[in-house]
């Protein structure tokens, strides 16, 4: 049996724990949190840093365009880093009011657009999700007239030329001189095209560089 003044002893050996147990789980807690901070503010550092080694990217191929239908086309272009990708389309410069997008990361971008309309003209803007090249009128293609349409079509064939030489520019200046306002509505390569040895780095000097300006971005 415990006199009143032993309670009381007890009571402040209860009360000294306490105060300890409650120092203790307070440290435990700052300590921790603290260190969650420091994880959670290196983790944005990282974010921010990546966000931003994305946003500061160029387009160093294309845009080109393949596989144009009636219906359809792909785009396609190069970034020098990795970053989503985005296409804006519409039958004209400032109404591209179709969107397809991708939101993986990569440097080789490809978006297939469907849903247009037989024998029209459309433009595009390409970039990220959040970020668009600005418009250019040179940046746009012609889907295929309906099937068992007699309407003209031009066709560009050029084969071997890939060489980097003064003949290649020659050929270019006169394709260009002689098109004047229409473009071929179809440029199909016949082989060999990018000499010596058909690398990526061959067909970006010998091709994308040469044709990219004229042809690449709306043929």
């Amino acid at each position: 049996m415990y006199s009143c003044k032993s309670i009381g002893k007890l009571r402040n050996c209860n009360l000294i724990i306490k105060q300890i147990n409650i120092k203790k789980i307070q440290f435990f807690y700052t300590k921790k949190m603290k260190k969650n901070s420091e994880k959670l503010t290196f983790i944005g550092i990282l974010l921010y840093s990546f966000l931003s080694f994305a946003q500061n990217h160029q387009v160093v191929r294309g845009p080109y365009l393949q596989q144009i239908s009636q219906n359809g086309a792909v785009i396609r272009w190069r970034t020098d880093k990795p970053t989503t990708s985005q296409v804006c389309i519409g039958s004209t410069l400032n109404h591209q009011n179709q969107i397809v997008s991708d939101t993986s990361l990569t440097t080789e971008h490809e978006l297939k657009i469907n849903h247009l309309n037989p024998n029209t003209t459309y433009y595009y803007s390409i970039g990220t999700k959040d970020k668009l090249i600005p418009m250019d009128k040179d940046f746009h293609l012609k889907t295929l007239p309906k099937k068992g349409s007699t309407q003209a079509v031009r066709i560009w064939a050029l084969g071997d030329f890939g060489s980097g030489t003064a003949n290649q520019k020659a050929v270019l200046q006169s394709a260009i001189s002689n098109f004047g306002n229409k473009k071929p509505d179809a440029w199909i390569w016949l082989g060999d095209n990018a000499y010596e040895n058909g690398k990526d780095e061959e067909y970006q000097k010998n091709v994308f560089d040469v044709y990219q300006n004229d042809f690449f971005k709306n043929t």
